[in-house]
């Protein structure tokens, strides 16, 4: 029987060796990830046999899994998710397996033809050459050239890194965003909490943050962390939307600037989001790091 438990500071080491084991694109296989968004019992995990099982509860649905992760790719797999499937049935719930990506796609399609594999869309990661972000050359990305004009004709603006003593001025950024915005809808004070978390442990997560300060006053923050010598991933990014142009500027800097060091920049999934998806899209991904629901079908 698995034996869950919180995701803790303490355990980023061991936690580590799992994510570390294998060079993936996806952005939640990162412990900042798994940290930032656990709280409250959202992610829990447990370890049996060298595999690591994350589990996920959001609410009254339903829990899901990852896929159980492994350090050792020429083990037997259909004997780890077996463990997965027993935990699952045992406690009453159908199995359901989510961010199934990189090498555990063709790992379920091998040793499980009962998991169906759908295409989740919705939660695929967009990845962009780093170069692309912080040059924006070409006809395509003129628009984005075009707001960041719009924003430096209009204000003279400081870039800084973001360290933790300014965790005060991000969060009085974020409770402004918030004004307009429906707390009720899912991620809203998540995030505000996953903010809480990564800004006083930057340095144990490795996690890096850039800000724009505008008559001193910081009208926009982003945070994130390389999870390979080549890829960065972005976990958040807040802007004073009353500034047009201001998360073009935001986004190019904080690449420019904290990742240029890096060949790929992954901007996490949109969500659903029309507004969000669109956004993503206008800035020309390179790839979508394709993810799949695993579900039983009896």
């Amino acid at each position: 029987m698995l034996t869950f438990r919180p995701f803790e500071l303490a355990h980023k080491p061991m936690i580590d060796t799992y994510f570390k084991a294998y060079p993936y694109n996806c952005s939640e296989f990162t412990f900042a990830n798994v940290l930032m968004w656990g709280q409250d019992g959202k992610l829990t995990w447990a370890e049996r046999d060298g595999a690591l099982y994350v589990k996920l509860k959001f609410g009254m649905h339903a829990p899901f899994m990852f896929p159980p992760l492994i350090k050792d790719f020429d083990r037997e797999y259909i004997r780890v998710v077996d463990v997965a499937l027993r935990y699952f049935r045992q406690n009453g719930f159908m199995p359901r397996f989510r961010s199934v990506n990189g090498p555990y796609v063709e790992l379920f399609q091998k040793n499980y033809p009962q998991l169906s594999l759908t295409l989740d869309r919705d939660n695929c990661d967009y990845v962009y050459l780093a170069e692309d972000l912080i040059n924006l050359s070409g006809r395509k990305l003129h628009a984005k050239r075009n707001h960041i004009h719009q924003f430096t004709s209009q204000y003279a603006y400081e870039y800084i890194p973001l360290t933790p003593d300014l965790a005060d001025d991000c969060m009085r950024l974020y409770l402004s965003w918030l004004e307009d915005k429906n707390v009720n809808e899912p991620g809203i004070l998540g995030e505000m909490k996953a903010i809480q978390i990564l800004l006083p442990n930057m340095d144990v997560l490795g996690v890096k943050g850039g800000c724009i300060f505008v008559r001193d006053k910081l009208v926009a923050f982003s945070l994130g962390e390389k999870i390979r010598d080549d890829l960065a991933v972005i976990h958040i990014e807040k802007a004073d939307s009353s500034l047009p142009g201001l998360y073009a500027v935001i986004n190019q800097q904080f690449a420019a600037n904290e990742w240029a060091d890096v060949i790929y920049i992954n901007r996490e999934e949109d969500m659903g989001i029309p507004g969000m998806r669109k956004a993503k899209l206008s800035y020309r991904p390179h790839m979508l790091v394709e993810k799949y629901d695993a579900i039983w079908r009896p």
